[in-house]
């Protein structure tokens, strides 16, 4: 994987296809372990995105929000 950041899109994507991968009948304990195990990871490059986020709407919320008290 590259270190450019990927957008929250491009990570749900990867999240859903590992879920179904994960929810095959074929699929062998080796292989589902290492999915979740990258599931986890994609968890927490998401809640870190969307804090992110969070964290530049209340940043840009405030200044305005200051004004009117």
């Amino acid at each position: 994987m590259t270190d450019k950041k990927r957008d929250y899109k491009s990570l749900m994507q990867e999240l859903q296809s590992l879920i179904a991968e994960m929810q095959a009948e074929s699929s062998d304990v080796d292989s589902v372990m290492a999915e979740y195990k990258r599931g986890q990871q994609l968890i927490a490059e998401l809640k870190v995105y969307l804090e992110t986020a969070e964290n530049e709407i209340i940043k840009h919320e405030l200044p305005s929000k200051g004004k009117n008290v």
